[in-house]
């Protein structure tokens, strides 16, 4: 069913009006934060009220100090006030978890959560004029996000998370309860300023967690974090004093100042399995620049506009194209990367076309650096490197200098897809073609064919009686008996 039209009371099922929350209510909720929530004194909030369904279906039923909302997969849901008052619930009733229902408060009133929000499936809550969630504030749900940016109807129906500001003015979102998903859920805080308190706790095992301050937000894609961030003024802060943990998932926090004195923890399980945790700010401290670099002819540009559409900064051509064996290859791309002085060089872990592997530690022999093989996992400290690697029977940990050369295994990185707007704006950057000495082969191939084709298979029957015949096939034709 569909309920249409903010009013006192629902035409489906009775709610009770809820009281007008008026300016000085206002002021306070927007400053009132922490345990300031939990004082007496702190005006009574209900639970959500004057809803409007804007696309898809929902029902509402008040029960004492619960309220149940039974929506649709991507139900729209606007609202004169979303709080929940302490001992208040607001439950979210889905058909499955990956469910979701965008709920849009279009009052002036901030949203103040100090009791449970719950839900089987996943909830966006978005407010301009703010959101805080008290000391004691429970939410439990497949999925979460809250933002004080805008996200519109048509980008919601169209699995776009793109958040953006309106007026320019929208408040923070302040955190000081405790936030949780089931493994392989998401939290998301959006907002020009977001500040997750101490005694505060966000967890998302095996999931994805991001607390990010701008001005324009996009989730390019949810499982990466691959997030684009727009700043558009100095004060987007990103604050953490509480606990942040996505055991074996993702935490990024991201803004253009970030402060950080609470706990922080994507714990790793196996190689391949392990957590990430980036802090990623404008002002970063290291700057850096990503060079993609490949020898050949014309075709291999293709390879190198995928590359621009992931994020790399600079694409290189190193043109030629002669056949080489393994060590002109290396020659080539050690004369170039000897003129850029890269602090770190990656390889694959062998190349697809005539299956080598040489190439990588050829460079760093020609460039006097050190280099480790297959490496599955690595960690960068000031100057220092410390590669794991695979080995027989286990891993080995390599402990090396900067710069140095790495071969990269499945496992190393986690994969990073290119966007739309990626590869569109890729189209129009600029590769560098650089041409390079004639190749100097150590190794001839004097021929390549393809191996002998099978031969046909033969039936020699389809009961116990065909096995002499299969026996004396197998000794005296294929002779491997």
């Amino acid at each position: 069913m569909r309920n249409q039209g903010a009013r006192p009371r629902s035409r489906r099922r009775g709610i009770p009006a809820q009281p007008a929350v008026g300016s000085t209510r206002r002021r306070v909720a927007a400053i009132a934060v922490g345990a300031a929530f939990a004082a007496t004194g702190f005006p009574a909030f209900a639970n959500p009220s004057g809803q409007s369904v804007v696309s898809g279906g929902a029902t509402f039923a008040a029960n004492g100090n619960t309220l149940n909302i039974t929506n649709t997969p991507g139900a729209i849901i606007n609202w004169a006030q979303f709080s929940i008052g302490k001992d208040e619930i607001t439950r979210f009733i889905q058909q499955h978890a990956a469910s979701g229902v965008l709920n849009r408060v279009t009052g002036q009133d901030p949203s103040v959560i100090l009791g449970q929000l719950l839900s089987n499936g996943r909830v966006f809550l978005i407010n301009p004029s703010g959101i805080a969630f008290g000391k004691g504030a429970v939410i439990d749900v497949a999925g979460f996000a809250a933002s004080t940016l805008n996200i519109s109807d048509s980008d919601w129906l169209a699995g776009r998370m793109r958040f953006e500001t309106r007026t320019g003015t929208e408040g923070k979102i302040t955190n000081a309860g405790t936030i949780t998903t089931p493994s392989g859920g998401f939290v998301y805080l959006v907002a020009p300023n977001v500040e997750n308190q101490a005694d505060a706790v966000i967890k998302s095992p095996q999931g994805e967690i991001v607390i990010a301050a701008g001005k324009t937000v996009e989730l390019v894609n949810a499982l990466t974090p691959d997030l684009r961030v727009e700043f558009t003024a100095p004060e987007n802060q990103a604050v953490n004093a509480g606990e942040v943990v996505a055991a074996s998932g993702r935490v990024g926090i991201y803004g253009t100042l970030i402060k950080n004195s609470g706990l922080i923890s994507a714990s790793r399980a196996q190689v391949g399995d392990g957590g990430k945790v980036v802090l990623k700010a404008v002002k970063e401290k290291f700057g850096g620049e990503v060079i993609a670099v490949t020898l050949g002819g014309d075709p291999h540009k293709e390879t190198l506009r995928k590359s621009l559409a992931m994020g790399v900064d600079k694409a290189v051509l190193l043109k030629d194209d002669s056949p080489r064996d393994s060590f002109s290859v290396a020659q080539a791309l050690a004369a170039y990367l000897k003129e850029v002085s890269p602090d770190a060089i990656f390889f694959g872990k062998q190349s697809v076309d005539s299956d080598g592997g040489a190439v990588g530690v050829m460079v760093a022999e020609m460039l006097g650096l050190p280099s480790v093989s297959v490496v599955v996992k690595l960690e960068v400290n000031g100057g220092m490197a410390t590669a794991e690697r695979e080995i027989e029977g286990g891993h080995e940990k390599i402990e090396t200098k900067l710069p140095a050369v790495f071969t990269a295994q499945k496992g190393l990185n986690e994969p990073r897809y290119p966007s739309l707007k990626g590869i569109m704006a890729a189209k129009s950057k600029p590769i560098e073609e650089k041409q390079v000495a004639p190749a100097q082969n150590k190794v001839e191939v004097r021929v390549m064919k393809k191996p002998a084709g099978k031969s046909a298979g033969k039936i020699v029957g389809t009961d116990a009686s065909a096995v002499p015949e299969l026996v004396r096939l197998l000794h005296e034709e294929a002779k491997v008996i």
